[in-house]
């Protein structure tokens, strides 16, 4: 699914523009320190979509430490910028329309399978379940979601799609993110354990026999 497991410098500098970012290099919005979940999402009119920012939102309001979050998206800012209204305005967005990011991170197009299978029907129903419904188009339908860890220039976990209804496994994420920062965050090593004390024997409780091998010891030492 990636073409880089290491960002290149044309990601890297790439520069990009949307919802609550200052116009810059990609590399600006990306920490040297922390991990940054970058989540490219399928055309906003999707119930997935939807799903999608929602429980991240929701997930990220749950954990303090819970990573900062760089949607990309198909669609214009204005677009963008309604979607996000809805769903999480306080939400960082990139605008890729001309799909430069999409196809730079490998993510692909999608089957017929991919939007209409039988996987793809049972999350439908899941999705609708928890009050997201879809709505006309707003951009490409057969471009699959994206699922991307990255720690500094470093792609450290993916989720690979089965379908575009499928999710990403955010509690096995949410580990990994928290071993990274507690490699990050631990510059000491732990400290050593205290020696056990040794115990002396109460003169009050030792037997004859010990008292007898103590005197033979002493004799022949």
């Amino acid at each position: 699914m990636l073409k880089y497991r290491s960002l290149t410098k044309e990601i890297m500098g790439h520069p990009v523009t949307g919802l609550g970012l200052k116009a810059g290099a990609l590399r600006s919005h990306l920490h040297q320190s922390k991990p940054v979940l970058l989540v490219f999402l399928g055309h906003l009119a999707s119930q997935f979509s939807k799903e999608t920012v929602r429980d991240i939102r929701t997930a990220q309001n749950r954990d303090p430490e819970y990573p900062e979050v760089l949607f990309v998206m198909q669609e214009n800012a204005d677009t963008g910028q309604a979607f996000f209204n809805l769903h999480w305005p306080r939400a960082k967005a990139v605008s890729d329309p001309k799909l430069f990011l999409f196809g730079e991170f490998g993510i692909p197009t999608a089957g017929l399978l991919d939007i209409a299978g039988p996987g793809v029907t049972i999350a439908r129903i899941r999705a609708a379940a928890k009050g997201n419904f879809g709505s006309w188009p707003t951009g490409n339908i057969w471009q699959m979601p994206g699922f991307i860890v990255i720690s500094g220039n470093q792609i450290v976990w993916s989720h690979n799609y089965r379908h575009a209804g499928d999710r990403p496994a955010l509690q096995r994420m949410t580990y990994l993110l928290h071993s990274l920062n507690g490699r990050k965050h631990s510059s000491k090593p732990d400290p050593k354990p205290d020696p056990k004390p040794v115990s002396k024997p109460d003169p009050k409780h030792i037997s004859p026999s010990t008292v007898f091998r103590i005197g033979i010891k002493a004799k022949t030492g």
